[in-house]
């Protein structure tokens, strides 16, 4: 007889009024997530070349101008991030080498565009060699030449890039 009721128990319907405030509350839970989601970007973190490159892209006085303050990245990136080499014990960045070619969507509070990076590794940091942002209207913002005419010299990711055999 206690089986049988706990059976029941088991197979209970759940009323309308049950399945309508489920629905509400898992309607209010994803609406939620998607709006932190959508404000704050996803919450794991980026690649260093991707933070590297929407930092530089989001400082640059035209990025700024056409896109408003604050300039921000969105999560959904396309493209490779690729480390590899010898990874010892001792020493846990010697032999490590790697490439990252990413796109990634800009947005500000008066437009959005796309940012075109690439990036080598060289055991101990990031050095981007292409930042270029593409707005709306099509035009093209090298990122990286801001940083290159204040300092009047070529640059200084240059020793990094020309090691890795990727172009200029």
């Amino acid at each position: 007889m206690l089986a049988a009721s706990a059976a029941a128990t088991a197979r209970r319907v759940l009323s309308w009024k049950d399945r309508a405030f489920l629905g509400a509350a898992s309607a209010a839970v994803l609406a939620a997530s998607y709006s932190i989601v959508h404000e704050h970007g996803w919450p794991w973190d980026c690649p260093d070349p991707y933070n590297e490159a929407v930092s530089r892209a989001a400082a640059h006085p035209q990025v700024q101008s056409e896109l408003g303050t604050p300039v921000r990245g969105r999560w959904w990136w396309t493209g490779s991030v690729q480390v590899a080499g010898n990874d010892t014990q001792r020493d846990k960045l010697r032999g490590l080498h790697g490439r990252a070619s990413m796109s990634i969507p800009l947005v500000g509070p008066q437009g959005s565009a796309t940012l075109d990076t690439k990036a080598v590794f060289d055991g101990r940091e990031w050095a981007i060699f292409v930042c270029e942002v593409t707005l709306a209207d099509g035009a093209m913002v090298n990122a990286l030449d801001q940083e290159t005419a204040k300092e009047g010299t070529e640059s200084p990711l240059s020793h990094m890039v020309s090691a890795h055999g990727a172009r200029k």
